[in-house]
């Protein structure tokens, strides 16, 4: 008998001793984990002693001398006849052997189970048992055969068992199965009613037990085996006579078989998503398709696509496939070309009337875009995309392109965008890794511009920016020769509200800054205006978040106390800043929430921050030279707190105040002495504490009923800790050499323990049982 390689929850027996009542032979991919396996708990519970095989025990040409053995110590035979059942040269040595038993010993009894086949199909060897014995015949001899033959013609003659539906199987009215990157999928689920199947990313192998109820499943609507290793080399989808959706993306599929009729059938079908396979055609008649309205596709070995349905309104296609009746699409709105090299785009594109959307990315050219170099673009675009295709050193004319909104370009070799100045609908522009680009000229003349970005562009001056009014998101990035951003100070002083600007080394002043008082997020980073060292932000009434990142010749941020609005204050990285402005109003930052200062490692004093009430993270890791945080005991909506490798704090007072903070950060702090008040922090869950070699004392921490994670490893001259045996909650404890612990009997929660060097714990751990 054949097994399943996949049955991992199958029952086994040792090998026979001794005689059995009943030898099951079945095929173990078609019923091991479905009908065979309740058949054989249901025979063991009524202590019928069941032979059911071991995979190993399939040996050579003929059947383990084990099987020899079970066969006729056995006095009843069950053979489960399922649809492959013949397929498989173990199952048919078994029954014979289980034939010539019967006939030859009294007493023996064969109970057929005819298993989702019809006992004709067995009697005469008809559908896939004629299928099968089709194959045996190339690989067994004749006399082989036919003892098959006749033993299969004698058992299905008998009296026995017709099972017509799939029984012992689970979720009998199943209509939607998901099942995302699973290594192996259930066999017991009836399938026979799904109306959506779903495997995206898991391993679907041929013999998978649900094959059989899914390729009768008329019900079908949906279908998504994508990154799926499926049946081998082949996907048939005659059956699906209601399929709407079609995913087989990413799959070594060449071939799709249709059936009778032709893909015609699918009438209902909408969506087909077929990239990334090895398909070496697509079925013809693809035309007839008159639901077809997506279609995705790309195969290295198919370079024409069948002529498709007028219905089509999004196609996306790679490699060089050619779609001949591409202008002929009159209902296409989205066109792609994914990896294509030259891919075949027809001069007469501007005949699709509906087109909104042309995309092409990863592809190469050689020569225009279009085939007819003179021709235009559709005047409907709404958006276009044009991405990584370096070799395309000219794009079109857009001067037709008054329907435009979106324009993406990155990475092509284009030095001038023609016509730009007449894109009077275009709301969004995005211009990245234009090496060769020497000017934006009509920039000026998009009026309704809402979004600008310019990334990594040779540019030294953009031209003047005053008149765009609608504009409120600017992003300038990676521009190493701009000198000049004109009319900055006076662009939407009533819209901007997100400004973005870094590494441009070469950026003359930040003096219109403090002009734009609608903005509401400003990120600035490394270099985002050359050398300068101060910073001017007065005005800036309805900033909410301040980014400064990594600017290291920066010296001074002045007009911070005015930034009323301010929720999120970040200065990462500032390495010359060495203090704050006085912050004599601070109270006047009432919004402020985060408070984020981390490596401003020349730092070396706060102002007083009691009056951020409302301030709920403050990050100082790495600030060296901080001597101390003044007015910290007064921020009483604290939750986070800081403060690793603070190497100059030497001591932090009264924090019993701060009920609500949650985590408390102090590791490296190599000079901290004492931690007041951390024995009142009722809402802690992390303290850590690592390598704070100059904590002496800890005080009583039993009142940290939340403590979850504690880490005192490195504290050399903590001798010991008090209170541990109260935490209930704990469950990460790391500890140092020579540190007492008394009684940790109570935490049952820790299932991670770290003891470095031979730290004494009194009393008895009985409560972690297995999990110490």
């Amino acid at each position: 008998m054949e097994s399943s390689s996949s049955s991992t929850a199958s029952p086994h027996v040792a090998l026979p001793t001794g005689e059995y009542e009943v030898f099951m032979s079945f095929r173990g991919p078609d019923v091991r984990n479905t009908f065979a396996d309740h058949l054989y708990r249901s025979l063991t519970r009524a202590k019928i002693r069941t032979f059911m095989d071991e995979e190993e025990l399939r040996k050579g040409e003929g059947i383990a001398p084990s099987l020899v053995r079970a066969i006729p110590e056995s006095k009843i035979y069950i053979a489960i006849l399922s649809e492959r059942y013949a397929s498989s040269k173990w199952c048919l040595l078994e029954l014979a052997q289980m034939v010539e038993c019967w006939k030859q010993r009294k007493g023996h009894l064969i109970l057929p189970i005819f298993y989702l086949v019809s006992p004709r199909d067995v009697r005469h060897q008809e559908g896939l048992y004629q299928q099968a014995f089709e194959h045996h015949a190339h690989k067994h001899s004749p006399q082989t055969v036919k003892e098959w033959k006749e033993a299969l013609r004698e058992v299905g003659q008998m009296k026995g068992w017709h099972v017509t539906e799939s029984r012992g199987q689970i979720l009998p009215n199943l209509c939607c199965l998901r099942l995302y990157n699973c290594r192996s999928i259930p066999t017991n689920v009836n399938t026979k009613q799904l109306s959506v199947l779903d495997l995206e990313g898991s391993s679907v192998m041929d013999d998978w037990k649900g094959w059989s109820g899914i390729k009768t499943c008329t019900s079908l609507e949906y279908i998504n085996f994508m990154g799926s290793f499926t049946v081998d080399g082949q996907f048939s989808i005659g059956k699906f006579k209601n399929l709407e959706t079609l995913i087989l993306k990413g799959i070594d599929i060449t071939t799709l078989i249709i059936g009778g009729g032709g893909i015609g059938k699918l009438r209902r079908l909408e969506e087909m998503q077929l990239m990334g396979t090895n398909l070496r055609e697509l079925p013809a008649g693809m035309e007839n398709l008159p639901s077809l309205e997506t279609l995705s596709f790309g195969s290295a070995h198919c370079m024409e696509i069948p002529r498709l349905p007028a219905s089509l309104k999004r196609l996306s296609i790679s490699y060089s496939s050619r779609v001949p009746n591409l202008a002929e699409l009159k209902e296409l709105e989205s066109l792609s070309y994914l990896w294509a090299d030259n891919p075949w785009i027809p001069g007469d594109l501007w005949r699709l009337p509906n087109l909104k959307e042309l995309t092409l990315r990863h592809s190469r050219f050689d020569g225009p875009l279009l085939q007819d170099a003179a021709a235009a673009l559709p005047t409907s675009l709404t958006r276009l995309l044009v991405e990584s295709c370096p070799q395309l050193n000219e794009l079109p004319s857009l001067v037709n392109l008054c329907n435009l909104t979106r324009l993406v370009l990155s990475g092509i070799g284009v030095s001038e965008i023609r016509g730009l100045g007449e894109l009077r609908a275009l709301e969004t522009m995005e211009l990245c890794r234009l090496e060769n680009l020497n000017n934006l000229n009509g920039l000026e003349n998009l009026l309704l511009l809402k979004t600008l970005t310019l990334r990594n562009a040779p540019l030294e001056r953009l031209p003047s920016l005053a008149n765009l009014t609608k504009l409120k998101d600017l992003e300038v990035w990676d521009c190493s020769n701009l000198v000049e951003i004109q009319g900055l100070g006076g662009i939407g002083r009533e819209s901007l509200s997100r400004l973005k600007i870094g590494r441009c080394p070469n950026l003359a002043d930040s003096d219109g800054l403090q002009l734009l008082v609608a903005l509401e997020e400003l990120l600035l980073y490394q270099q985002s205006f050359g050398g300068m060292q101060s910073l001017n932000l007065s005005g800036l009434v309805n900033l909410k978040q301040l980014n400064i990142r990594r600017w290291r010749e920066l010296l001074e941020v002045k007009g911070l106390e005015g930034l009323v609005s301010l929720e999120r204050l970040t200065m990462e990285g500032c390495t010359s800043i060495q203090q704050l402005p006085d912050l004599s109003e601070i109270e006047r930052l009432e919004s402020l929430q985060r408070l984020l200062l981390p490596r401003c490692r020349s730092i070396t004093k706060l102002p007083n921050l009691s009056g951020l009430r409302n301030l709920e993270t403050l990050d100082l890791q790495r600030c060296v030279e901080l001597t101390e945080v003044e007015g910290v005991e007064g921020l009483e909506s604290l939750r986070w707190l800081l403060l690793s490798e603070c190497r100059s704090v030497t001591k932090l007072t009264n924090l019993s105040g701060l009920k609500n903070l949650e985590t408390l950060h102090l590791s490296e702090c190599v000079n901290l002495t004492e931690v007041e008040g951390v024995e009142g922090l009722e809402s802690l869950t992390r303290l850590q504490l690592y390598n704070c070699r100059s904590i002496t004392e800890l005080g009583n921490l039993s009142g940290l009923e939340k403590l979850e994670e504690l880490n005192i490893m490195g504290c050399t001259k903590l001798m010991e800790v008090n209170g541990l045996d109260e935490l209930e909650k704990l469950r990460y404890l790391d500890m140092g050499r020579r540190m007492r612990v008394k009684y940790l009997a109570k935490s049952a929660a820790i299932y991670c323990l770290r003891l470095a060097g031979a730290a004494p714990v009194v009393g008895r751990l009985v409560s972690w049982g297995a999990r110490s």
